[in-house]
């Protein structure tokens, strides 16, 4: 019996099964080294795709729009090979580790005692809501077509994972997802397989995003990104966000919905700025830990969302707030 092959230290269960878009102006189709770790429980874990180390990108804004939260832009150079799930973790994966485990997430307990999915959240409990730190937010699927920016307060409803507020399948990505319960499904993840699976860190996750096509690349143009005047692209937009995995891509690493997806934890603590930030790819393990990054993040303003970040409580989410995995080299 021959073992399997190696590429950088990963032992490769699947090679070649991401096929690029001929729509790239590609004439053959490209492969990617992938693979898919065994479950103790049984099963398999999430679909992973290769990433080389060494690669070089600028990091933050430099479309310059938008420059705010993502100020300086800075040279990283990502320092060692790394794993990143080809899709965002879905309903299945995540169904399958609360069966194991039998975990509670943090929507599924918010601090604000109010029904699951009832509306709107009482002005009355606003200040409380502003103030809790473990809910799930966000609004129905129905609310999409008279959502406007100035309105949204009063469409919030709480939910969970369980009941997001639109119809789902195994294959949707998994929303209602704090960093604390990320956190949790990255330790079972490590432990059924044996390899050191974590949350991305934001630079390796920018890097990624980065890696065209990028979904919208006209920064001269906002309009061209999304017009919030225009109450049917803002619906479809919105409603962009709860759709299965694999909708858009893959991009030149083979991942897909990077940047165009629901939105994603990082490992990282929050900074308000780069300034000081690590320039190898690691996770900037200080600042406002009880605050972590959160990338991929849709809101009212223009993209481009692969440069936008916000700060999140640990303990918070939203019903379009989700996760992709990465893991590390096993030397």
């Amino acid at each position: 019996m021959t073992s399997r092959p190696k590429v950088a230290g990963w032992p490769i269960a699947a090679v070649g099964l991401l096929l690029c878009a001929l729509a790239n102006g590609e004439e053959t189709p490209r492969y990617w080294p992938t693979f898919s770790d065994e479950l103790r429980s049984g099963g398999n874990g999430p679909l992973m795709v290769l990433i080389d180390g060494g690669g070089r990108f600028q990091m933050g804004c430099v479309s310059g729009v938008r420059c705010v939260l993502n100020e300086p832009v800075h040279e990283v150079v990502i320092g060692r090979p790394f794993a990143m799930s080809v899709y965002e973790i879905t309903q299945g994966d995540f169904k399958l580790f609360v069966e194991q485990t039998g975990y509670v997430t943090d929507g599924e307990r918010p601090d604000i005692q109010w029904p699951i999915g009832k509306k709107p959240i009482p002005r009355v409990l606003h200040d409380r809501l502003g103030r809790s730190s473990r809910h799930c937010l966000g609004f129905a699927a129905d609310d999409a077509q008279v959502l406007t920016e100035h309105n949204v307060d009063e469409h919030l409803r709480l939910w969970t994972w369980r009941n997001p507020g639109f119809e789902q399948t195994d294959q949707y990505p998994v929303v209602c997802v704090s960093w604390a319960d990320a956190k949790e499904y990255v330790k079972w993840l490590a432990a059924e397989t044996g390899r050191p699976y974590r949350l991305p860190s934001e630079a390796e996750w920018e890097y990624a995003a980065r890696a065209g096509p990028l979904p919208m690349e006209n920064y001269a143009d906002p309009s061209s990104w999304y017009d919030r005047n225009n109450p049917e692209l803002r619906r479809r937009s919105l409603l962009a966000f709860w759709r299965p995995v694999g909708g858009n891509g893959p991009n030149v690493f083979g991942l897909y919905d990077i940047g165009s997806g629901v939105s994603e934890w990082t490992e990282d603590c929050w900074n308000r700025s780069f300034r000081g930030a690590p320039v190898d790819g690691s996770a900037w393990i200080a600042g406002n830990c009880r605050r972590r990054v959160l990338r991929d993040t849709h809101d009212w303003r223009p993209p481009p969302w692969h440069e936008f970040r916000l700060p999140v409580s640990i303990h918070s989410s939203g019903n379009a707030t989700g996760m992709r995995v990465a893991a590390s080299p096993i030397y």
